[in-house]
Order: C-alpha cells, then structure tokens, then sequence
C-alpha cells in the first residue's frame, strides 16, 4: 500500500543492508513515484493473485488523492485474497488432475486397442492415429532404437534429432510420460 506517493522517503537506518521483500512499511520506489504521478495517482493498493509461485494476476487500486485505509480493513481484503488464492490453486489442481486422468483413460484405451495387434507396424498405426487424434497434431514421431516411425505429414529426420536432444538434455519441463509397451 502507498498512501501517499508524495509523501518523503525517511532513510533506514541498520548495520546491514535489510531485505524488505515482505515488508509493508517501506518507500515508493521514484520510478514508481513518476509513474503513478503521470498517471495522477497520489495512493495505491495491490494484491497478488496467485494458484503457484508465480504472479498470475494483480488486484491494484488507485485513488487521485492520498488515501490510508485502516489495518482491520487490509487484514479483512487481505484474507479475502489468500482464500481466493486457495480456491484458485484447488480449480487449477483439479483441472491438472482431471486432464490427466483424461489422457490417462484415453491412453489406456488406445494400449488395450494395440495388444489386440501382435505387429509392431499395426501397433504403431494404432496409436499414431490416437495422438493425431487427440492432439490435433498434423505428424507423430515413434523414436526408439535408433529408429523413426512417421504418421501425418512429413518431418525432417535432422529435425527430429534436434527436438530429441533439446527435450532429452535442454527442457527443464516434463515433455513426456513413458509408457510400458507389451509387444
């Protein structure tokens, strides 16, 4: 909260320098002081919106003249946002979860369709249908063994290759869910 964005700084005065990152009792920053002059704001409220670490959203809320609202009401607006901050986390949890158990029922049907097939290449039009499919895609790629299946539209053998080892070495996201295939 800035309630008065020209109001004077006052120094801090310690031994070391302080981490202020979780305090609400510090001085507006004099970029952030012309910024909210150009936009004739003398005060300001923000609030973060949030389901993981990162910033998802702001709640931010000006006034044209100095404005200092009472502890009981910032406690008050406050709780207000970490419960919705916790309802934000449990829709997108179950949405995860939900794609997931999804994908894993759509998957688990299309291995039940290719056990029925005792061929590698039956299998491999079974299921690269499946992620045509499901996906939109417009081309699969099976790589094992030093081998390439293709389904859909053609692609560069130097380009799978690339993609294989940004994924395998580069990613620092999960891009895949290794499957036990019965052949």
């Amino acid at each position: 909260m800035i309630h008065n964005a020209q109001a004077f700084s006052v120094a801090l005065l310690g031994k070391e320098r302080a981490d202020l990152t979780w305090s609400d009792l510090r001085s507006v920053s004099p970029v952030h002081a012309i910024y909210m002059q150009n936009m004739g704001d003398q005060s300001s409220l923000s609030f973060p919106i949030s389901a993981g670490q990162e910033l998802d959203a702001l709640i931010s809320c000006h006034s044209h003249q100095p404005h200092l609202l009472p502890l009981e009401r910032l406690c008050a607006i406050r709780e207000v946002v970490v419960q919705f901050n916790r309802l934000l986390r449990n829709v997108m949890t179950a949405s995860r979860l939900k794609l997931v158990d999804e994908l894993t029922f759509h998957s688990q049907q299309v291995l039940k369709a290719m056990r029925q097939h005792q061929d590698a290449q039956t299998q491999w039009q079974t299921l690269s249908q499946w992620l045509l499919d499901e996906f939109e895609a417009d081309a699969a790629v099976l790589c094992y063994s030093n081998q390439h299946l293709y389904a859909g539209q053609t692609v560069e053998a130097s380009l799978i290759d690339q993609l294989d080892d940004w994924f395998s070495h580069k990613s620092e996201e999960l891009v895949f869910y290794k499957i036990e295939l019965e052949i």
